[in-house]
């Protein structure tokens, strides 16, 4: 989302079938809401090829859904009869193409909502009220981690205080207590990014997750085991500005699942240091 206009991009990676490393479809136009004042967008695929995407305005998000054949359905405004500015969306598919969805509000609350597979929301439920209430704290809500085996949903987010925070959603959408994540407090935008410095990823039933320390801006891993409990951080990557990290699940020829990441490492919001790195999870215990 770039200020005025919300566009669509996919890419065929360089396993496609017959056209690797090409692109599929390029600024294919979705939406112009009144400007907001943090761009956010979010998007999550279903089953049968639909997309979910999720966008802000000057005061609410908005949902559109692509069908299949590639066309867009009309947009949905979420608590439009609510007093709070809304914005930070984030989604993840789950189970029978059920789509989760959690936002921030600018008094510092978090809500979380489904979107049900015929286009209809569930009422919102609250997850915090302890967020931030700048501007710069609405994206304080890290990517939602789907975790099939238990069809559950892991809900991490900064509270004004810095640290991070879960809550989870089970089957039946009753929300778990929150637990501390992290001791650290944890940077919120910083320079441009707009997002608080964390990652989440879903490894398993396990949930893996990076974080950049406000005071040092070094990077630190944690993770949950099996159990949902939360492990020491441990310390990645020193010597660096950190202000961005974001990664993935990869299975990496010869070595196994690792928790691939790439971050800034000072750039001043830019990309001239952009790194990467890795995690093995097979020796995680």
């Amino acid at each position: 989302q770039p200020s005025d206009d919300v566009f669509l991009h996919a890419f065929r990676t360089s396993d496609h079938s017959s056209e690797p490393d090409t692109w599929a479809i390029q600024d294919e136009w979705l939406a112009s809401p009144s400007e907001p004042p943090t761009q956010v967008a979010d998007i999550a695929m279903r089953s049968d090829g639909s997309l979910v995407g999720v966008y802000g305005s000057a005061e609410k998000i908005h949902i559109r859904v692509r069908s299949p054949e590639g066309v867009w359905g009309d947009a949905t405004t979420v608590d439009a009869g609510q007093p709070q500015r809304l914005s930070g969306p984030v989604l993840v598919a789950g189970r029978d193409d059920t789509v989760h969805l959690a936002y921030t509000g600018d008094d510092g609350s978090a809500w979380y909502r489904r979107i049900l597979p015929n286009g209809s929301l569930t009422p919102r439920q609250q997850v915090s009220d302890a967020l931030g209430r700048e501007t710069d704290d609405v994206a304080a809500i890290l990517p939602l981690v789907y975790l099939p085996a238990s069809d559950t949903v892991s809900i991490i987010y900064r509270v004004a205080a810095g640290t991070l925070q879960e809550r989870r959603v089970s089957t039946d959408g009753s929300i778990s207590e929150a637990v501390s994540v992290t001791e650290q407090a944890v940077v919120q935008n910083a320079v441009d990014s707009d997002q608080t410095g964390a990652d989440a990823i879903a490894d398993g039933n396990r949930v893996q997750l990076l974080f950049i320390a406000d005071d040092s801006r070094h990077i630190y891993h944690t993770y949950s085991d099996e159990a949902g409990h939360w492990q020491p951080a441990t310390l990645q990557v020193d010597g660096i500005n950190g202000q961005w990290v974001r990664g993935m699940r990869i299975n990496a020829a010869g070595t196994g699942p690792v928790y691939g990441y790439v971050y800034d490492a000072g750039a001043d919001g830019g990309s001239g240091k952009n790194r990467y790195g890795e995690i093995p999870l097979a020796d995680l215990p």
